[in-house]
């Protein structure tokens, strides 16, 4: 009776092996389970636990930008009260002030976006402050700025490796023609003035939209090394200038031509095939006296040679 309860319990037992077997053999594989997953992309915001405000943008802290349209983000935390003002000085010193937020919250975490056009509405060209405060439990608060400049047209100087002319690169956005740029600029006017405030010849120059590079004959004006002043100035379609003028300063410097010894002289060399070749002295004795000392023993070998001829 034993012997059969043990053959009844161990034929149980592999029945059971066997089942279990069968069902993980069925089981989807890791390669099937990963293939039929969905992975999330989790985001984490760590939250402080005092008053805070950030700005988050594509400007800069004292960045000069020409282009209008930029977007901010505020992000605040902890806050019952957050308040946030956009204001700008204009080409005139006149002052503008643009309410952006002005509410109460409830400590909760957020953020709040906004896209600018500086050429519209409220806005226009000037020297830009971003204030943003918030205020938390107990009257605490946090305030950050944004400081920025929203110009017609930037430049930079550089210098012709050749002549030393000063090439003027714009950076600006350009009317094209079209009803929304208006604003935008049209044509640009370059003035260079000396050391002593005076214009030179060909001031000013006019620039016309969409042109970006312009070089300025220093060498070809025959102007003197010194230091000139470059003033930019943009206007719109009707004629009206945009903003005040920008100025730069450029050392100019003459480019010597080789030979004539000096910093400021176009003089050509006039010294001859040796000037032109750029030969000096010691070399051309040096190379003489080599010369002659060929010839010389040259001459020596010949002579003594004849000699012994003439005596056989």
């Amino acid at each position: 009776m034993e012997k059969t309860k043990k053959k009844i319990l161990g034929l149980l037992g592999l029945l059971l092996v066997a089942a279990i077997t069968v069902f993980a053999a069925f089981l989807p594989g890791p390669e099937a389970m990963a293939t039929g997953s969905v992975t999330d992309t989790v985001q984490i915001r760590v939250v402080g636990d005092k008053p805070n405000v950030d700005i988050v943008s594509d400007l800069k802290t004292d960045e000069v930008v020409t282009t209008p349209k930029h977007d901010v983000t505020i992000n605040y935390e902890n806050l019952n009260h957050i308040e946030a003002t956009l204001t700008f000085t204009d080409k005139d010193g006149n002052k503008h002030s643009v309410p952006l937020l002005n509410e109460d919250l409830d400590y909760e975490a957020g953020s709040r976006t906004f896209s600018f056009d500086f050429l519209e509405g409220d806005y226009d060209y000037g020297d830009y402050v971003l204030t943003v405060k918030g205020t938390g439990v107990g009257g605490v608060s946090d305030t950050t700025t944004l400081k920025f400049s929203f110009v017609p047209v930037e430049a930079s100087i550089t210098e012709d490796g050749d002549t030393g002319d000063p090439i003027v690169d714009l950076d600006y956005d350009p009317d094209e023609g079209g009803p929304e740029d208006d604003g935008k600029v049209k044509e640009i006017k370059i003035t260079i003035l000396d050391e002593k405030g005076n214009p030179i010849e060909i001031s000013p120059i006019i620039v016309q939209a969409p042109t970006k590079e312009v070089k300025i004959p220093f060498d070809e004006l025959g102007l003197p090394s010194g230091k000139y002043t470059v003033e930019i100035e943009a206007f719109d379609r009707h004629g009206n200038s945009l903003y005040k003028k920008i100025s730069y300063v450029y050392y100019y410097k003459t480019i010597p031509v080789p030979g004539t010894g000096g910093d400021d002289t176009k003089t050509p060399d006039t010294g001859g095939l040796l000037g032109s070749l750029n030969i000096s002295k010691s070399d051309y004795l040096t190379t003489g006296l080599m010369i002659f000392a060929i010839v010389g023993i040259g001459g020596t070998i010949y002579i003594i040679k004849h000699d012994k001829k003439t005596r056989k």
